[in-house]
């Protein structure tokens, strides 16, 4: 499978983006990747976010944000998506819920986690914090 389009990309200074980039394990030397076209950017932005929806818990879930890139030394990258939905457990009573994707282009896998305390919310609603 494809590792995804590459394009030219600014370097990652803010620390909000650091984060990131250490959450999901990937290295921040040789970020160097190269483009595609444009075209190929937003074919492979569907591509997350129809990954990210399916893999999610919520209701509805929808992106809250713009996604950010990771690449990785070999300039495959990984996506990182904050997703806003509603939980559908009838206890939770359809409260407003975030969960963070992270989608490997390498294999077109998404992976999600509850993410509610991101944004200073009070915690998990299912108290154990594990990847979906």
């Amino acid at each position: 499978m494809d590792s995804g389009p590459r394009v030219p990309l600014r370097r990652l200074g803010s620390p909000t983006l650091l984060g990131l980039a250490l959450l999901a394990g990937q290295g921040l030397e040789g970020t160097a990747a190269w483009a595609s076209s444009p075209q190929a950017w937003r074919v492979y932005g569907r591509q997350v976010l129809q990954a990210c929806r399916s893999a999610s818990q919520l209701r509805q879930p929808a992106p809250a944000g713009d996604r950010v890139d990771l690449p990785d030394r070999k300039g495959r990258l990984t996506s990182v998506l904050l997703l806003r939905g509603r939980y559908p457990q009838a206890a939770l009573a359809g409260r407003r819920g975030l969960e963070l994707c992270l989608f490997e282009s390498a294999s077109g896998r998404a992976r999600v986690a509850e993410a509610d305390r991101l944004l200073g919310g009070s915690g998990s609603p299912g108290g154990d914090g594990s990847t979906r």
